[in-house]
Formats: C-alpha cells, structure tokens, sequence
C-alpha cells in the first residue's frame, strides 16, 4: 500500500509539472492566456457515453493530478520589469502661520522631553501644529509687530511639573513677558543670561526646589522685572548687596527660604517697591533705616527671624501695620522669641561676603586695615547713588 502511494505522489507531480510546461508552451506559440482542458467523448460529442475516436483537444484525466474535468485556469500576462519601489517617507516637514511660533515650538518639546513628572497630563496637549490651544501657554501681539502672533506668558502655576532645570527653555522664549510656575517640582539655578529677554518682568517660581545662593549677578539677569517671587524654595547663602540694583523691582519676595545674614543697606535704592518679604527664616542683625524709609513701601515682612534692633523709622511702620516684625530678638516689642531661642543662633560665629555692605555703623574696626576702608567707601558710593560700580 506504501508502495502505491508513493507511486501516486511522484505521479501527481509530474502531472503538475507538465500541465505548467504545455501552459508555457501553449502561451509562447499562440499567446492565450486560458488553459483548458476538455475531456469528451464519442465522435466529437461532449456530452455522449461511446467510445469513439478522441480529438487533439481531448485529454485524458487522471484521479491522481490535482486538477478536475472542464477546469479553467486563468493567468494575467508578466509584467514587463519589477516596479520601483515608492521613494522613502522622510520627517513631517512642520508648517507655521507665523515665524514666532515656529521659534518656540522645538523649544516647548524639549523641555516636555525632560519633564519627570506630570501628574495632571497637562504636557499632553503640547503637541501638533495648533501651540496655541497648549494648555498653560498664553500668545499675544508682541510690542514690535502688532501684526505677528508670539508666545507672550506662561502660567504653570499649580500644575505639579517636575523638571531638573529651566535652563534652556524661559531663557529661549523671545518674546515671553510673564513667567508663573508657583507649586511646582522644578529644580536647579535661574538661567544665567535670562537678563537678555526684552520683554520678561514677572517671574515667579514660588514654591518649588530651587537651591543655592542667589548669585551676585541678579542685577544683570533680573533687572527688568517688577515682580521677582523666590518663597517656599531652598535658597541659601546672605542676600547680595546686587538685590539693591533692581530698579523696576515693585515686588521682592524671598520668605521661607534658607537665606541668612543682616539686610544689605542697598536695598534702600529700591524706590519703586512696594512690597518686601523676608520672613521664616535666619535673617538678624539691625533692620536699616533706610529699608523702612523707602517713599512707595506699602507691606515689609521680616516675622520669624532673628532682627535685634528697630529705629525709629522702622517702629512708624509698626505702628501703621506696614511692618510685621513678629517672633525676633527685640527685647522691648512684643510677640517676640525667648531669649534662649535668640543665644542660640549667636552661641557660633556667622559671616557673610561684603559684611560692610550690611552696615554703616562707625568703629574703629573698620580702620584697622586698608582693604576694610576700602570697603567701608564702597558701602556709602553705594548707598548714596545706589548704582552698581
């Protein structure tokens, strides 16, 4: 029986192979396309049961091929060469109504690709060409073109972001005018040369991760804001007495940080502020005169540190509510700390760059050395012209 099927099995393969060498056969000497294979019987009669004479087309079939009686295959002509392949889809070429916006679209995706945290899927919707509808981003006519579109403010506040740095995205928005990121999670140091945009007078990074000293150079990268709020981070270090050089500064709030250190008397040059915050932390020495005599001063908070002395500039603003100077170290206002409290901050010495700058009271100290006079002249060329050597 093993024998019998093999038998079968080379047999229907020949039969294949044949039946595919009279197509090509049959295609090359008459060009059809159809094979048929018609098998009859009688004297040309399909239909009759006799036996009579076969003709050319009538061939026998045999149970082993694959293929039935009356069976008709149909095979399409080669085509003449293989077709050439579609040329390879290359990036998405990105189309902008306006320039401006086509500026700062790279810049939003990435700083979405280092973002660490989103808990509210805000990022989601910045993407695709429509930046306006981002959520957080705000667009308006910029002062140069009233024509053109540009991204003129952000407002992040309360979205959870968490992000390592800012550097390399606020500093490469041209035209941004407001920055608002409170309740955050961002982390690491303004960027350097965010003093270049023309534009930009609020900043505000409340409550986020933000450490180290604020650097020397704020008067540089800052100077053209009216409203700079640090609070709620982990700023530490003395204040620099640079602070005092914000000119357009109506807003300075650094409270409940880790800064220490007296109040630079620069601060004084500050004339168009309105209000100061420096509450919650390690602030102490005397509260300068001229701080408390600034002509727009409206609200001044130095609640919960470790200030031992008021004048009496300073004390009218208590009395008129402007000036919270709760939980201190001076003994003859209420509301304030124990005096263990206050002995153990001073129980160790404390030092801060460009002391002098801190203070312009006289003693004998000061003369002791050349460099300490020389510092001593630089603490009043500022105070009394209130501009940055």
């Amino acid at each position: 029986m093993s024998g019998l099927f093999s038998i079968s099995t080379k047999f229907s393969t020949l039969c294949i192979c044949l039946i595919f060498l009279a197509i090509n056969t049959e295609g090359e000497s008459s060009n059809r396309e159809i094979l048929e294979l018609t098998i009859g019987g009688g004297s040309g009669d399909r239909g009759g049961g006799g036996g009579g004479n076969r003709t050319q087309k009538e061939k026998l079939w045999n149970p082993f091929c694959s293929l039935p009686p009356h069976f008709a295959l149909q095979f399409p002509p080669l085509p003449y060469g293989i077709p050439t392949p579609p040329p390879p889809v290359g990036p998405e070429v990105l189309v902008f109504d306006d320039q401006r916006r086509a500026v700062v679209y790279p810049v939003i995706q990435k700083f979405k690709a280092i973002i660490t945290s989103v808990p509210l899927g805000i990022a989601k919707s910045w993407q695709g060409l429509d930046i306006c509808s981002c959520k957080g981003f705000y667009f308006d006519n910029p002062p140069d073109n009233k024509t053109a579109i540009a991204l003129a403010s952000i407002d992040f506040n309360g979205f959870q972001l968490g992000a390592p740095t800012l550097d390399g995205f606020i500093n490469q928005l041209p035209d941004i005018a407001l920055f608002h990121a409170n309740s955050n999670n961002f982390a690491g140091t303004n960027p350097p040369d965010i003093a270049k945009l023309p534009y930009l007078y609020e900043l505000d990074i409340t409550n986020n991760r933000f450490m180290g000293p604020i650097p020397r150079s704020i008067n540089k990268t800052l100077s053209t804001l009216t409203e700079v709020l640090f609070l709620n981070n982990m700023l530490t270090g003395c204040l620099p007495l640079e602070i005092g050089f914000l000119k357009e500064a109506r807003v300075f709030d650094v409270g409940n940080n880790r800064l220490t250190g007296p109040i630079p008397f620069s601060l004084g040059c500050l004339e168009k502020v309105e209000e100061l915050n420096f509450a919650g932390k390690l602030f102490y020495g005397m509260v300068p005169e001229v701080l408390c005599q600034l002509p727009n001063l409206l609200n001044l908070s130095l609640y919960d540190n470790y200030f031992m002395q008021v004048g009496l500039a300073c004390r009218s603003l208590i009395w008129k509510g402007l000036l919270d100077i709760r939980k201190n170290c001076i003994p003859d206002l209420p509301f304030q700390r124990s005096v263990a409290e206050c002995a153990d901050l001073f129980q160790y010495p404390r030092f801060c760059p460009y002391m002098n700058s801190h203070s312009l009271q006289a003693s004998a100290s000061w003369f002791s050395g050349f460099f300490d006079s020389l510092k001593w002249l630089l603490s009043l060329v500022i105070l009394f012209s209130c501009k940055p050597l």
